[in-house]
């Protein structure tokens, strides 16, 4: 039986980008496995594991702190990866900020 996407290590989400995109993975893991996707230079690798960041698992307001603080900190060019037609970056991190305003709210 496979592993959920939870509990997924970096190698096992490295190896899920190779085809999809895995989601509600920790926050941890998929900042990790977008680094050395970065590093390993795949595009189709890199793109995936960049959305996998943007759908990880944030339960709480920590963890949609950590992925806006990862994606915003990214350079512009590395939203390159993604097939989005308009700004991707501005609109994810204004979904996130949102989510952090509600959260916070509730």
């Amino acid at each position: 039986m496979m592993p959920a996407n939870r509990d997924l290590d970096v190698d096992e989400v490295l190896d899920r980008c190779k085809c999809g995109i895995p989601v509600n993975v920790r926050m941890d893991v998929a900042i990790n496995a977008h680094c050395l996707a970065n590093l390993a230079g795949d595009r189709q690798v890199t793109a995936y594991a960049l959305r996998t960041v943007i759908l990880a698992r944030t339960p709480d307001v920590s963890d949609l702190q950590s992925q806006i603080d990862y994606l915003a900190g990214l350079p512009r060019e590395a939203w390159d990866v993604l097939d989005f037609n308009g700004d991707a970056r501005t609109a994810t991190l204004d979904a996130i900020r949102r989510s952090i305003a509600w959260m916070q709210a509730a």
